[in-house]
Protein backbone atom coordinates (compact mmCIF):
# COMPACT_ATOMS: atom_id res chain seq x y z
CA UNK A 1 0.00 0.00 0.00
CA UNK A 2 1.24 3.46 -0.96
CA UNK A 3 2.22 5.60 1.93
CA UNK A 4 0.80 8.74 1.57
CA UNK A 5 0.03 11.94 3.35
CA UNK A 6 -2.37 15.15 2.89
CA UNK A 7 -2.59 18.41 3.44
CA UNK A 8 -5.10 20.97 3.09
CA UNK A 9 -3.41 24.36 1.97
CA UNK A 10 -5.81 26.76 0.84
CA UNK A 11 -8.54 24.85 -0.46
CA UNK A 12 -6.56 22.66 -2.42
CA UNK A 13 -5.05 18.92 -1.15
CA UNK A 14 -1.37 18.37 -1.62
CA UNK A 15 -0.28 14.80 -1.71
CA UNK A 16 2.99 13.87 -1.20
CA UNK A 17 4.53 10.19 -1.67
CA UNK A 18 6.40 8.69 1.03
CA UNK A 19 10.20 9.19 -0.14
CA UNK A 20 11.31 5.82 0.11
CA UNK A 21 8.67 4.36 -2.62
CA UNK A 22 10.25 7.65 -5.01
CA UNK A 23 13.63 6.39 -4.52
CA UNK A 24 12.53 2.54 -5.06
CA UNK A 25 10.31 4.45 -8.15
CA UNK A 26 13.59 6.11 -9.28
CA UNK A 27 15.71 3.30 -9.01
CA UNK A 28 13.36 0.68 -10.55
CA UNK A 29 13.51 3.82 -13.66
CA UNK A 30 17.24 3.99 -13.67
CA UNK A 31 17.57 -0.38 -14.04
CA UNK A 32 14.96 -0.11 -16.48
CA UNK A 33 16.39 2.79 -18.61
CA UNK A 34 19.73 0.82 -18.09
CA UNK A 35 18.70 -2.19 -19.74
CA UNK A 36 17.35 -0.67 -22.88
CA UNK A 37 20.71 0.95 -23.21
CA UNK A 38 22.39 -2.02 -23.24
CA UNK A 39 19.80 -3.84 -25.11
CA UNK A 40 20.72 -1.24 -27.97
CA UNK A 41 24.06 -1.36 -27.42
CA UNK A 42 24.04 -5.19 -28.15
CA UNK A 43 21.87 -4.87 -31.06
CA UNK A 44 24.29 -1.88 -32.36
CA UNK A 45 27.36 -4.47 -31.73
CA UNK A 46 25.40 -7.25 -33.48
CA UNK A 47 24.95 -4.64 -36.50
CA UNK A 48 28.53 -3.90 -36.96
CA UNK A 49 30.14 -7.41 -36.47
CA UNK A 50 27.71 -8.14 -39.56
CA UNK A 51 28.66 -5.15 -41.45
CA UNK A 52 32.58 -5.80 -40.79
CA UNK A 53 31.72 -9.32 -41.86
CA UNK A 54 29.96 -8.71 -44.99
CA UNK A 55 33.07 -5.75 -45.84
CA UNK A 56 35.69 -8.52 -44.92
CA UNK A 57 33.87 -11.01 -47.52
CA UNK A 58 33.63 -8.37 -49.98
CA UNK A 59 37.61 -7.26 -49.28
CA UNK A 60 38.40 -11.11 -50.03
CA UNK A 61 36.47 -11.18 -53.22
CA UNK A 62 38.13 -8.42 -54.46
CA UNK A 63 41.49 -9.88 -53.21
CA UNK A 64 40.72 -13.00 -55.52
CA UNK A 65 39.62 -10.77 -58.50
CA UNK A 66 43.33 -8.87 -58.15
CA UNK A 67 45.21 -11.69 -58.65
CA UNK A 68 43.22 -13.08 -61.01
CA UNK A 69 43.67 -10.00 -63.13
CA UNK A 70 47.31 -9.51 -62.15
CA UNK A 71 47.86 -13.41 -63.37
CA UNK A 72 46.05 -12.71 -66.54
CA UNK A 73 48.36 -9.69 -66.76
CA UNK A 74 51.32 -12.29 -66.69
CA UNK A 75 50.24 -14.57 -69.06
CA UNK A 76 49.20 -11.98 -71.97
CA UNK A 77 52.38 -10.33 -71.34
CA UNK A 78 54.24 -13.63 -71.98
CA UNK A 79 52.23 -14.17 -75.31
CA UNK A 80 52.61 -11.14 -76.21
CA UNK A 81 56.71 -11.62 -75.84
CA UNK A 82 57.07 -9.41 -72.72
CA UNK A 83 56.47 -6.53 -75.43
CA UNK A 84 54.38 -4.28 -72.76
CA UNK A 85 55.48 -5.49 -69.40
CA UNK A 86 55.61 -2.96 -66.24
Amino acid sequence: MTARSGAFNNGSLTVRRNTDESDNLGKEFAILRDEAADNKIEQHEKHLRNYEDRLRKKFIKMEKAMAGAKSQRSWLNSQLGNKNEK
